[in-house]
């Protein structure tokens, strides 16, 4: 999610953590929500700041390495435990609708999918995840797959 471009001279991200984890991005976004009088997205931003994110950043950022690991059991109890410490975060739940997607729980997967496009409409992995997911889905009940 970009600040409008309305809002300007702010400091640049200094790592190469994507925007939805970066707390210099969170302020930033959360500032200019604030400035262009949108309170309910600037509250939650600054939310998301909170103990809780880290939390669930770090516990995100766990199952990551378990996924890798195809550890695919322990990626969902971390990425759900992510969920459980901010529900506002829709990165933990994109992660665990891919675990649920290559497990072949297609109705759950676009359960996340369509969370995150919630909690963010312009999240493109989750788009194209849950285009990918309704697909399969839709052919593995007729039995094309």
């Amino acid at each position: 999610m970009e600040a409008s471009p309305q809002c300007q001279g702010h400091a640049a991200c200094p790592s190469e953590l994507p925007s939805r984890t970066c707390r210099v991005h969170l302020s930033h976004q959360a500032e200019c929500s604030f400035h262009l009088k949108r309170f309910h997205e600037s509250e939650v931003l600054y939310n998301r700041m909170s103990k809780d994110h880290e939390l669930s950043v770090a516990l995100n950022n766990r199952g990551q390495i378990k996924y890798l690991r195809v550890d695919f059991h322990g990626a969902m109890e971390d990425y759900s435990e992510a969920v459980k410490a901010d529900g506002d975060f829709p990165v933990p739940y994109y992660n665990r609708g891919v675990v649920l997607y290559r497990l072949g729980l297609y109705d759950e997967a676009i359960e996340d999918f369509r969370h995150v496009l919630k909690l963010d409409a312009l999240f493109e992995d989750a788009k194209a995840g849950l285009k990918r997911a309704l697909l399969d889905r839709d052919q593995w009940r007729s039995g094309s797959i």
